[in-house]
């Protein structure tokens, strides 16, 4: 990719994973095995299960398995008072716990947060809970992330290294000459081996003898994958099922998003830039691959009541001591991967959390 940037004068840089170069805490550095996708065999990987999550349970936080929260209670003055799950057994039996607390904090990402203030609703909240705006579900958000792939002569070894390892953003704002609003990001992807022969035959219709010859060439092989900003439209959302449950019997959510016309744009512009990146690198052949990554929005933040499900600080406007802290919150998509913006809007939230606690606010 670097290669092809510069043949281009694109500017490229290393992507930012918060890969670890010396080891830090139990957890040594990571040695590029590029395996990241199937988990990490020396432990490097900055996951939550092996940072945060470690360390809040040694501070006395507890983690209930098997647990399906499907409704969250508020006291006769509305205010958010814990949260109905239901348990299920070793034998099977379901049996239902209230848990009360003074904050109830909603960490479900942008199908099951917005899935469960609606089964929250009630009489205080017809429309679900926290919204009063209308907007609970509304504003659905992916990113638009079509790969490109390209042969090389020589072995070129995808899989090496934790994906992105490599990123352009020269396409990320508006560009004026263009026929529509906003960009993409362009990253390198490294699908394992059984990930890119699926690839092959979705994509390629090849299986059999031929899926196994078009194989033999994997190393040979080099991805770059989109980060293209969709708009937030009210049409994509979520809803609930009238008709289908889950092992709980609790209603599915019903996803709905489509791409408009400029979403569509974005896609076709930057799938192009991404086989020219490949060909000025020395790619002899390439075929491209629809795809779709992230999810942001539902739940959107704001600073009008009206037009938003949260405030800037992560807080209903609707139910005190209930917050919303995810992707859900997104107003928008950018061209970004959210999962480093999302783990910061969590660490401001904390730190808001633990200044109100002191002070008696909560």
């Amino acid at each position: 990719m670097a290669r092809g940037c510069e043949t281009l004068g694109i500017t490229w840089r290393p992507g930012a994973i918060a890969t670890l170069s010396a080891p830090k805490g139990h957890r040594p550095p990571c040695v590029y095995r590029g395996w990241c996708m199937s988990g990490c065999t020396t432990n490097a990987k900055s996951s939550t299960l092996v940072t945060y999550a470690a360390e809040a349970l040694a501070e006395g936080a507890q983690i209930r398995p098997d647990c399906m929260v499907h409704t969250i209670t508020t006291d006769p003055q509305g205010r958010a008072r814990g949260v109905v799950c239901s348990q299920r057994d070793a034998q099977g039996r379901v049996s239902e716990h209230e848990v009360r607390a003074r904050v109830v904090i909603v960490s479900a990402y942008s199908i099951e947060t917005p899935r469960l203030l609606l089964m929250s609703a009630s009489s205080q909240h017809p429309q679900g809970l926290a919204n009063s705006s209308g907007q609970v579900c509304k504003g659905l958000m992916i990113h638009g992330s079509d790969i490109v792939f390209g042969r090389f002569p020589e072995p070129v070894s995808q899989f090496k290294a934790p994906p992105p390892s490599t990123i352009t953003q020269d396409f990320y704002e508006t560009d004026p000459s263009k026929d529509f609003v906003r960009g993409y990001s362009i990253e390198t992807v490294g699908p394992l081996p059984g990930k890119f022969a699926k690839i092959a035959a979705s994509t390629l219709g090849l299986w059999g003898e031929s899926l196994r010859e078009f194989m033999y060439d994997y190393s040979h092989y080099a991805g770059l994958g989109l980060v293209g900003e969709t708009m937030a439209q009210d049409r994509n959302g979520v809803t609930l099922s009238d008709s289908e449950t889950d092992a709980f019997g609790l209603p599915v959510p019903v996803v709905s998003f489509s791409y408009d016309d400029n979403d569509k744009k974005i896609l076709d512009t930057g799938t192009g830039t991404e086989r020219r990146i490949l060909e000025a690198a020395g790619a002899e052949a390439t075929f491209r691959v629809p795809n779709t990554a992230h999810l942001m929005g539902a739940c959107r933040m704001g600073d009008d009541p009206s037009t938003s499900v949260v405030d800037r600080n992560c807080r209903s406007w609707d139910v005190p001591g209930l917050y919303v802290c995810d992707g859900s919150v997104f107003v928008t998509s950018g061209a970004s991967n959210p999962s480093l913006t999302i783990q910061a809007i969590a660490a401001r939230t904390a730190d808001q959390l633990i200044t109100a606690g002191r002070q008696g606010e909560l």
